[in-house]
Order: C-alpha cells, then sequence, then structure tokens
C-alpha cells in the first residue's frame, strides 16, 4: 500500500538495508507491536519471526470501544499539573510507581512539548485500524503474541481472537 504514516515502516526497510539484514526476528511492543505487525505483513520475505508484546487492544476493540480508549488517551494528554500525571500514572499501570514530585513536573513539561504530536498519532491509529486489522490477517511468519494479564492500557485479548485474526490465514502462532 502507498500510505504515508509511521504505520507503514519505510524507515525499518532502510535500516535493515543500512544494517545488511536480509531477514530478521522482529518485536514490537504496545504500539510498536501495530508497526511490526503491519511490516511483517506487507514485507514477510525480511521477516522470519514476530514477536507482538502488549499489542495495543484499542486497534483490535469495535469501532465504539476504541472510540472510548482514545477519548480516555486524550484525556491523558490534556495533564496540567503534576498530580494528574501522577493519576494517570495510577490509572495505567497495575501498581504505579511513586515517583518524585520532581521528577513528575520534568515528565509534565516534556509531555507537554509533546501534546500536538501525541494526539496527531493516536487520530492516526484510529484512522489507521481498518488496515491494521487487514494487515494481521497477512500476517504468514511464525508468531509470538504475549499480552499481560493486568495491562490497564492494553489488556489481553484471548486465544481465540488471535487464533481467528493470525493462525487461520496462514501465520503459526
Amino acid at each position: 500500500a502507498n500510505h504515508s504514516s509511521w504505520f507503514d515502516p519505510v524507515w525499518l526497510g532502510k535500516v535493515l538495508d543500512q544494517l545488511r539484514l536480509e531477514r530478521v526476528h522482529l518485536v514490537g511492543t504496545s504500539l510498536g507491536s501495530a508497526v511490526a505487525a503491519y511490516y511483517a505483513a506487507q514485507h514477510p520475505q525480511r521477516v522470519t519471526s514476530l514477536t507482538l508484546l502488549a499489542y495495543p487492544s484499542m486497534i483490535m476493540a469495535s469501532a465504539d470501544d476504541s472510540a472510548k480508549a482514545l477519548k480516555q488517551l486524550l484525556d491523558v494528554s490534556d495533564l496540567k499539573t503534576a498530580e494528574d500525571l501522577q493519576r494517570a500514572y495510577d490509572r495505567s499501570y497495575y501498581q504505579a510507581p511513586a515517583v518524585p514530585r520532581i521528577v513528575l513536573r520534568y515528565n509534565l513539561r516534556e509531555f507537554q512539548k509533546f501534546q500536538p504530536a501525541f494526539q496527531a498519532v493516536l487520530n492516526e491509529l484510529m484512522e489507521s485500524r481498518p488496515m491494521l486489522m487487514a494487515c494481521l490477517r497477512q500476517i504468514k511468519v511464525p508468531t509470538l503474541i504475549l499480552q499481560g494479564i493486568e495491562d490497564r492500557v492494553s489488556p489481553p485479548v484471548g486465544q481465540a481472537y488471535w487464533q481467528r485474526q493470525i493462525l487461520l490465514f496462514g501465520a503459526r502462532c
């Protein structure tokens, strides 16, 4: 596909070329899982195996659930105080670490610098959702999928779902 987004990782092929790697074992985590899955589907000749860690559940959810998850993430992007950021950590992590206030303030300033880019990526993720779901069905390499049972940002999806999406279409999970 001729899709110009960060989900179409032309850059990854260039990196592999620069490193003179013909084939790789590709690992992606969180949103990087979507990128890795897309690359594996589009360039199976370059991928020996694929490992997806904490694949973003909002991509796999129904449109209504995806919209709800996006709203929750966008709400996080509207943080104003260090306390807001700590509450966001508390919602996101199973056992959120106690972060010193000075670190929270620094993280908040850094996060706010990139807030527009973060929102753009989230919006692009939701717009690309149908394409990313279709790409799962094109994966033809052995695939390992790992999800944490206490992952609040990307809760696990059942094995049956993954088998329908990947295994039945040619890959071995």
